[in-house]
């Protein structure tokens, strides 16, 4: 029978990484060397037994257009709203304010496919 999620040393290694900063799934993801999908499964988990808490949001892009990212912290306490959506005018305002950006994306995805 294996063991509840909260009880392997996956959760062990989260736990303490959590208590000692506020980290996204992504973050964790390379710290522990686990999958987003998986560590998801886990702080699913321990924030609805409120071993966990959201204490703020991010955005993952370059331009901050991406959809909010929890950042989660070790402890008990009331969880910060999800921020808005972006709406269409937003994000086209911030990628006017980087007139380069989709040349930059351009170059990079020419790059990664040279070989």
């Amino acid at each position: 029978m294996p063991l509840p999620r909260l009880e392997s040393p996956v959760w062990v290694l989260l736990a303490r990484h959590l208590s000692e900063e506020s980290l996204t799934v992504f973050d964790l993801s390379s710290l522990v060397g686990v999958t987003p999908r998986n560590i998801r499964h886990y702080l699913k988990e321990a924030h609805e037994k409120r071993l966990i808490r959201i204490v703020s949001w991010t955005r993952r892009s370059a331009t901050l257009s991406g959809r909010p990212v929890p950042v989660y912290r070790f402890g008990r306490g009331p969880d910060t709203a999800k921020p808005p959506g972006s709406t269409g005018a937003e994000r086209q305002r911030r990628l006017r304010a980087r007139p380069l950006l989709s040349l930059e994306r351009k170059w990079v995805k020419q790059a990664l496919n040279v070989r």
